[in-house]
């Protein structure tokens, strides 16, 4: 089979930030490789009224304009222009990428609106007064304008991250919230680490694949993969490292050719294992996994990582595997893999007058990750795919070869969960930018 990427899509959709993009986010990576975060299309008819609604709520936030005392933010590279402040945010631009002051404060609009959609009952239903410092003190948030290295946003500290912002309000909101997720989870382990006479620092030695699969799947751009795609892995790292639980840091990610694999992202194999393991549980939700951050040794022991992960995968009922279990091949394969393949995957019958390898289906929205999927390896004729955190609705598809050539779209109707009917393939158009 030929690997396939969004990101390698060579559809106009591209050129207006379609491809969702995560390898090597800076989340707690800040200090290795480009880090980039998830980014969502906004082409379409219901991403513009999403956005336009998005703004509706941004625009009913209340602000200050003040100028820059602490020069000690953004890692010191803090620029002097001015100091944006909200109910709950200080933002500032860092020297030498310099983000208007009118755009600063829709940043800082926006992150109020971030903040109150994180810490919802339905993502993580945070109690901000006791179970964070953000009462007590102001977050911040870095703003830098776009850079050549392809950076795209970092958590710095337990009360700080740093994006580029580009004003384009869906692809801003999705690196926001992931990033913010980060930090979030940073801050949790800040108070434990005080509550314990622990000095706290920010470390990313350990958690890497679980930290980067909570933010994406917070930022509701997750592509869940289906089994064959999650199976993928093992190419994807030269079989070197055969589970995604044994990510624990950027350096693991390098080394296994994570951040530099042209093949499906890798973020997404993480999203997906932890929607796997979080489906085998007894109510267990987004939410539960911040437990692992309010252990502060979590995050520079992975023996006490192992022994936190084991206790709450027991807390919400799941005994028939363990983190060590989950970080071997078989255990991957059995409780994952196989786990996708009898639980999310699914397929539709298509015919085509010529040979297509991978599909990509675009769900029009900020709050929902698009499809990949491929022709199934057990049955030529059909499609594997998934919907897993996809409402029903009409979406489009295109069909991709072997060369990367897209044709299409094609128009699909996605109903109880499945694509409805047969699909039509034959007579594709190409997709002309």
């Amino acid at each position: 089979m030929v690997f396939y990427q969004d990101k390698n899509i060579k559809l106009g959709l591209v050129a207006s930030a379609l491809a969702v993009i995560l390898t090597g986010c800076g989340g707690d990576d800040s200090s290795g490789g480009s880090p980039n975060s998830p980014t969502p299309s906004t082409t379409q008819s219901n991403t513009t009224s999403e956005v336009a609604a998005l703004n509706t709520r941004m625009d009913a936030i209340n602000y200050n304009v003040t100028t820059i005392s602490d020069t000690s933010l953004c890692n010191n590279a803090v620029s002097s222009n001015y100091l944006i402040s909200t109910d709950h945010f200080n933002i500032v631009t860092e020297t030498g990428y310099e983000v208007s002051q009118a755009n600063a404060i829709r940043a800082a609009q926006m992150a109020e609106i971030v903040w109150q959609d994180m810490i919802a009952e339905d993502m993580f239903d945070i109690d901000a007064a006791n179970d964070t410092t953000i009462k007590s003190e102001a977050w911040t948030v870095c703003l830098k304008t776009a850079s050549d290295s392809g950076f795209k946003g970092s958590a710095l500290d337990y009360n700080e991250l740093e994006m580029v912002y580009t004003a384009a309000a869906a692809s801003d909101y999705v690196i926001m919230l992931h990033e913010m997720t980060h930090v979030l989870g940073e801050n949790i382990s800040y108070l434990n680490a005080v509550d314990n006479g622990q000095t706290y620092t920010m470390n990313t030695s350990t958690m890497r694949w679980i930290k980067e699969a909570i933010a994406t799947i917070a930022a509701e751009q997750a592509q869940i993969y289906n089994s064959e795609i999650e199976s993928t892995f093992y190419s994807a790292t030269g079989s070197s490292v055969v589970s995604p639980a044994l990510i624990n840091n950027y350096n693991d990610s390098s080394n296994a050719g994570l951040t530099s694999y042209e093949g499906y992202d890798e973020y997404y194999y993480y999203a997906t294992m932890l929607q796997a393991i979080q489906d085998q549980g007894t109510n267990f939700a987004l939410k539960d996994w911040l437990y692992l951050y309010s252990d502060y040794d979590v995050l520079t022991d992975t023996t006490a990582l192992e022994t936190r992960f084991n206790t709450l995968l027991s807390n919400k009922g799941i005994t028939s595997f363990t983190l060590a279990d989950l970080q071997t091949a078989a255990g991957f394969q059995t409780h994952i893999v196989n786990y996708i393949a009898d639980n999310y995957d699914k397929t539709v019958s298509f015919s085509a007058d010529r040979t297509y390898t991978n599909f990509f289906i675009e769900t029009d929205s900020i709050y929902q990750p698009s499809i990949e999927a491929v022709v199934s390896s057990s049955d030529s004729s059909k499609i594997l795919y998934t919907t897993k955190n996809i409402s029903d609705g009409d979406y489009k598809l295109y069909a991709v070869t072997s060369s990367s050539d897209n044709y299409g779209p094609v128009n699909i109707t996605i109903s109880g969960g499945v694509i409805a009917g047969s699909l039509d393939l034959n007579s594709l158009p190409a997709f002309v930018d």
